[in-house]
């Protein structure tokens, strides 16, 4: 019999191809296959791998010890004499001094936060300077966005290091909790001083809520279960973000994240409008309420927003109305419609460590839940993640 051919191994391709594990040229700035497929290419996952290693699971790179706090009031009060002192934010409360300082832990979360994890929270180049540079330095003086910072970087890290993950999610779950509680206040009395810190943390929120997903289960209505449960707990806080909503689309980092920009001249975005217009002509003719209609077409105008700016993808959840999220758990067909729309559009993201297959595993789902006379109009979100027919 004759032998296999071989072919030497490369771990230095680029973020697209290795997580849709085909093999790559290694062009840059971008390689021959995102080129042929008229797709971002980048090389963050091999930046990462030059620092640390090989990031593979038999070889973990190089860390300090994790250690997680006994209870989450202890992750604030953690002193010693390596660590380093947080101003207050305006509207937080007032803590006592010793609240007021970080552990050396949190101080290795957040140096891995500024040079790698920032970097994968950008969606675009023009992202880069707001998460690695803007983002901490507005972290030190709100402290809500300081430990949302150290729980994403927690869950950064448990990613790369798959031997101490379960420490450093656990690590990261704690975090969260903290920020959540120091954000309850803030949001109540919300001012100008702390409206770009909020506009910062939504889409920060999504992104934890991802790294955070348990494992997926194979069957389609319970993973849909599952999305619409994590989308429920990050919609705890949308009543009073609705209330100062207006400040914080029109805070600095708001008007940048949030409001409509000039539609780009990229054909797939031309597409996607077409087949988000077949959407809100399916809404039309099948929802009859005039009240719960306008909601859908709300979560499609949502939809389209990110069409402008991929980061508009994570502030779906929390902006969706209380109706239409409440037919989606009722799985009325034109909502999980709408949610396989989203799930496309996530898509877009799938070469980031926190969403990965996800957008595909929605679309999934919706499909095999949708009632066959819907099989059309989910063609198109059906091809855009290569689902297969």
């Amino acid at each position: 019999m004759p032998s296999r051919a071989t072919h030497s191994k490369s771990h230095h391709g680029c973020t697209q191809c290795k997580v849709k594990r085909v093999k790559c040229d290694e062009s840059k700035p971008s390689c021959s296959r995102c080129v042929r497929q008229n797709r971002e290419c980048d090389y963050k996952d091999t930046i990462l791998q030059s620092a640390f290693g090989s990031l593979s699971p038999g070889r973990s790179p190089p860390s300090s010890s994790c250690v997680v706090p006994s209870s989450a009031a202890q992750v604030r009060l953690m002193k010693g004499p390596n660590s380093a002192p947080i101003k207050e934010s305006s509207s937080s409360p007032r803590p006592s001094s010793s609240e007021r300082y970080f552990s050396t832990q949190d101080l290795e979360l957040i140096f891995h936060y500024t040079l790698y994890t920032s970097l994968t929270l950008a969606t675009s180049k023009s992202d880069e300077e707001l998460w690695q540079l803007v983002v901490p330095q507005e972290a030190f003086s709100s402290h809500f966005l300081m430990y949302g910072l150290l729980s994403i970087s927690s869950l950064h890290i448990a990613h790369l290091r798959p031997s101490n993950a379960e420490c450093y999610k656990n690590l990261g779950a704690q975090h969260y909790s903290s920020a959540m509680e120091l954000l309850k206040p803030v949001l109540q009395g919300l001012g100008s001083g702390d409206a770009d810190a909020v506009a910062t943390f939504i889409p920060l929120l999504t992104s934890i809520s991802f790294a955070t997903l348990p494992e997926l289960p194979p069957i389609a209505t319970d993973y849909l279960e599952l999305i619409l449960a994590k989308f429920r707990s990050l919609r705890a806080v949308k009543d009073m973000l609705q209330s100062v909503w207006p400040m914080l689309e029109t805070s600095s980092v708001g008007l940048f994240l949030f409001m409509d920009t000039a539609r780009r001249a990229d054909p797939k975005a031309v597409n996607t409008d077409v087949a988000l217009e077949a959407l809100e002509w399916r809404v039309h003719a099948e929802v009859v309420s005039k009240l719960l209609r306008t909601e859908y077409l709300d979560a499609v105008r949502y939809l389209r927003h990110s069409l402008q700016h991929k980061v508009q993808v994570l502030t779906w959840p929390l902006l969706v109305s209380d109706l239409f999220f409440q037919a989606m758990t009722e799985r009325e067909p034109a909502a999980i419609a709408i949610l396989g729309f989203y799930g496309a559009l996530l898509h877009m993201m799938e070469a980031v460590w926190y969403v990965g297959d996800k957008g595909y595993r929605i679309v999934s789902a919706a499909a095999e839940i949708l009632p066959p006379e819907w099989k059309t109009l989910m063609r198109w979100a059906s091809m855009h993640v290569n689902l297969p027919q």
